[in-house]
């Protein structure tokens, strides 16, 4: 909470010193009108950046994990299921109600169907970086690697 405070407290402070600013920015814009000003209030525009980036880096708690004061980078969040099915399509997701029934039913699998391929094609289109999708890209190369003969060993 106390940290959610000091970022609240420190986004008024930003707004408060810049209101000024802003406001004599627009105030500029306005007199100037197409006239050619537009460079001083980019310069305007980038100080008011750069004073805002400042302000946000100096209330940054330091770091206190590594030895020589950098910042730890944070992991990109894992993707999850949710995610992985805003990546599907309709056809996908009639590929998974079809993998799904197979699978409760018990039946042999169509090979007319095309199911296989469908899951190929479903395995393919899921990010790279999805734990589901290398989850479904093994069970497909394990279902493969059983099914199929093999030649016997010599």
């Amino acid at each position: 909470m106390a940290l959610g405070l000091k970022q609240w407290a420190a986004n008024i402070c930003i707004r408060v010193l810049l209101f000024p600013i802003v406001a004599a920015v627009k105030i500029t814009s306005r007199m100037a009108g197409s006239s050619g000003n537009g460079s001083l209030r980019e310069e305007i525009e980038d100080g008011v950046s750069k004073l805002s980036q400042l302000i946000r880096a100096s209330l940054r708690p330091l770091p206190t994990r590594t030895g020589d004061g950098s910042y730890i980078d944070k992991p990109p969040p894992e993707l999850t299921l949710i995610d992985d099915l805003k990546q599907v399509g309709i056809q996908n997701l009639n590929t998974l109600v079809d993998v799904v029934r197979n699978a409760a039913t018990g039946e042999p699998v169509n090979d007319k169907e095309y199911i296989m391929e469908r899951v190929i094609q479903l395995s393919s289109s899921l990010p790279s970086k999805s734990p589901n999708a290398d989850r479904l890209s093994n069970a497909l190369l394990s279902l493969l690697w059983n099914d199929l003969k093999h030649p016997p060993l010599s």
